[in-house]
């Protein structure tokens, strides 16, 4: 039934996407009457159609026919000549100047081209859009956008063709020669970083969806065995150091600059190369910082001279500051300075000619340090010993050895520089070192080492002793300095030193103590029991250290330092903020291959010290592994108690490490000693 004048029309409702043809055959209080292309006759809301359309239907019938016609032309319509052609008429703002954009678009203004225009527009929405049952002409930003999205997104589509067919040809081990300037190569590399994305940061990845379709046409479900099977991760890929975005590979820039560096080294004019010299570290150690020497009645520390090399404000310095550390990884380092100077040409290596700065003092018999000197010498370092040799020379070479007349010297030295800062309150807190290392064939081997064994107590307090001194020296010739400092701690924790043992005896001073901050005033460093002190002997491993070296290198060429206090306080926050996150790589990495230990050894028996409650769990330090982590009890346990545990679950990929407690082993509380 028709309620008026007008003759049935053609309109069109959107359903899911798609328009669907009905014809009106009449309209009454906001309702219309519609018949479809299957003859079913149904009332409706106005507000249902998409369009109300021009084009007369004799009878339901016909319906099928007229909606063939409009949608033919609308297959032809050109929306684009039409945009146009009327830029610069204004914008069609309703149905009335339907007709011009028919005749623009189609040569054509009848009811049928009209009706075509809004189809044509439906499904291409660059340059017309229906808004409210009115066809309204977009702006130039607006088809410009939407082109650009519209090129976007079929170049996606054409390169995720082009990326599956690459990658599963890869994965078939039969892929292609395909060079860099390809689109096929760009294609692959696209969606391999979406891959890589969704590898590292899971469900935060930006990415996501990109990998999902990539991983969806080539069948597979999980973006890091993908990418192993790929070849670009390994199976044991770190993604901590991934997740950090820490640099790993130094840029061709930094690399020239670097060599360019070590090409015109200025050797030192002072000679301390007649000195005998040993260098003392790990056997696996190549970043050489520092050596020692007696000459006389004074100690002589060499430190790199890293400065000599690395400019401020120059390349390699900048790259340096954006690393700020040397990374240790069990599967390898990740050095702050490029290996040509790291590892070699500013390394106090043994038989070579070194430039070095010369820290020389005196240490009376009641360990003060007097009379320090700094210098800029060329070094020739005699010895390069480990601390196992070390220990062994302490204790058995002869007295006329010159080496171990030279550590002995120096060791009689620092232990008088110890006894001084025990009396003073110093807090001697070390744990188990654990050194862990990844083999060849992917077997993790933990060397446990002994923190309070001779050569590494020599070598430990000859560099406290230098820092120390160093701060103090920095302090009366105000020379500005990054001191670290420790506020004394509150209450009763604060009132006695000595050596602290025991993980859970080191847990409750640790958690008493108060932070060390940088400053550029000095200041007691609690802990030690010392006035002032700076860190400086690492310059090739840490920044901050070769920024020291900067300032001390600046002001014994001209008499003052280059950077000023407010300068380097700048510098503290962004310093500290990339040391924490080389840290947290470190930590994470170092869980991963213990995890990995585990998988190796599933029935190791590893023996542990109860830390602290945590909830309904205990915190348990695991001595032969130097790790902390959370232990279900079915008992009660007692912090200090030594406990032996199994591996229960282990999955170093899962990030899944449980231990439980080993049936009938059960030790007593540990007897660790507060001296």
């Amino acid at each position: 039934m028709n309620s008026s004048s007008n003759p049935p029309h053609l309109a069109l409702i959107a359903v899911h996407g798609e328009l669907q043809p009905v014809c009106v055959l009449g309209r009454e209080s906001g309702r219309v009457t519609l018949v479809d292309l299957a003859g079913e006759e149904r009332t409706a809301s106005s507000q249902r159609l998409y369009w109300s359309g021009r084009s007369v239907v004799a009878e339901p019938a016909a319906l099928a026919a007229v909606w063939d016609e409009v949608r033919d032309l609308a297959g032809r319509a050109d929306l684009d000549g039409a945009w146009l052609i009327l830029d610069d008429d204004g914008p069609p703002g309703d149905e009335e100047r339907i007709s011009e954009v028919a005749l623009h678009a189609l040569g054509d203004m009848g009811p049928a081209a009209c009706d075509a225009v809004v189809v044509a527009a439906f499904h291409d929405n660059t340059c017309f859009r229906v808004r409210q049952r009115r066809l309204v002409r977009e702006t130039a930003e607006s088809v410009a956008r939407t082109r650009e999205q519209r090129d976007r997104d079929a170049r996606d589509a054409r390169w995720l063709k082009l990326a599956v067919e690459v990658l599963a040809a890869q994965l078939a081990g039969d892929a292609p020669a395909v060079a860099a300037d390809d689109e096929r190569a760009q294609a692959r590399d696209h969606y391999l970083e979406a891959l890589v994305d969704l590898a590292v940061a899971g469900e935060d990845a930006k990415r996501r969806d990109d990998a999902a379709r990539v991983m969806e046409a080539l069948e597979r479900a999980d973006a890091f065995a993908l990418l192993v099977d790929l070849g670009v991760f390994g199976p044991d890929e770190n993604l901590a150091l991934r997740r950090a975005g820490l640099r790993v590979a130094f840029p061709e820039e930094v690399v020239a600059a670097a060599a360019e560096s070590i090409a015109g080294l200025r050797l030192p004019t002072q000679d301390l190369r007649h000195l005998l010299t040993v260098a003392i570290d790990d056997a696996s150690t190549v970043e050489i910082d520092d050596a020692v020497a007696v000459d006389g009645d004074r100690v002589v520390v060499f430190i790199a001279d890293v400065a000599a090399f690395v400019p401020t404000g120059r390349p390699v310095d900048r790259e340096a500051a954006a690393r700020a550390s040397t990374l240790y990884l069990p599967e390898g380092k990740v050095p702050m300075l490029p290996p040509a100077i790291a590892f070699d040409a500013a390394a106090l290596r043994a038989g070579v000619d070194r430039t070095a700065l010369a820290f020389s003092f005196e240490v009376r018999d009641d360990g003060q340090i007097i009379g320090l000197e700094i210098a800029r010498a060329k070094v020739h370092v005699d010895h390069q010993l480990d601390y196992d040799v070390v220990d062994r020379t302490l204790a058995e070479a002869p007295a006329d050895d010159p080496v171990a007349r030279l550590l002995r010297r120096v060791e009689v030295a620092m232990d008088a520089h110890r006894e001084l800062r025990r009396r003073r309150g110093a807090v001697f807190l070390q744990r188990t070192e654990v050194a862990l290392e990844v083999l060849p064939d992917g077997a993790v081997r933990a060397t446990p080492g002994d923190p309070y064994a001779p050569g590494r107590q020599l070598v430990s307090e000859l560099m406290i002793a230098t820092c120390a001194a160093t701060a103090q020296f920095c302090a009366e010739h105000q020379i500005p300095c990054i001191y670290r400092t420790q506020a004394r701690p509150d209450g009763a924790a604060g009132g006695r030193g000595g050596r602290v043992d025991g993980a859970s005896r080191q847990y409750e001073l640790l958690r008493r103590l108060k932070p060390s901050v940088l400053s550029t005033k000095p200041a007691l460093h609690f802990t030690l029991a010392v006035d002032a002190y700076c860190q400086l002997t690492s310059p090739i491993r840490r920044y901050a250290d070769l920024l020291m070296h900067q300032q001390l290198a600046g002001w014994l060429k001209t008499g003052r330092a280059p950077f000023t206090n407010g300068q380097l306080m700048q510098r503290f926050g962004e310093i500290e903020r990339l040391s924490s996150l080389v840290r947290k790589v470190e930590s994470d990495s170092r869980r991963y291959w213990v995890t990995r230990w585990c998988e190796q050894h599933p029935d190791a028996r590893l023996t542990g010290h109860v830390v602290r409650p945590l909830g309904r769990r205990w915190v348990v330090e695991l001595s032969s592994l130097a790790l902390q982590l959370p232990v279900t009890f079915k008992r009660r346990v007692a912090p200090g108690e030594e406990v032996t545990l199994a591996v229960a679950a282990a999955d170093a990929r899962g990030e899944v490490l449980r231990l439980a407690e080993a049936r009938g082993e059960r030790t007593p509380p540990e007897d660790a000693a507060v001296e």
